[in-house]
């Protein structure tokens, strides 16, 4: 049946994810991360020197864990002015 089919699909999608890091080091000392990246443990328990929030919908969880907070509220494939 078609739901059969269908439920064997969603299976064999699920079983197919690849976890995706919450932040990954992309050079020595910077990170890009998502909403989970309050998360991470860093080294002795540093804070983050300065986060640049972009997102749009809600503020970043880890703004926190910093003294130096940036939010730019971006829309997917809508990159910040030179001004910004």
């Amino acid at each position: 049946s078609d739901e059969s089919h269908r439920k064997k699909n969603d299976d064999e999608h699920e079983q197919q994810k690849v976890p995706v890091p919450v932040a990954s080091q992309v050079q020595p000392g910077w990170w890009v991360g998502g909403c989970y990246s309050h998360e991470i443990q860093l080294p002795m328990q540093q804070p983050w020197a300065g986060i640049v929030d972009l997102t749009v919908e809600f503020p970043e969880k880890c703004r926190a864990n910093t003294l130096n907070y940036l939010c730019l509220p971006t829309w997917d494939g809508v990159p910040c002015s030179p001004e910004q």
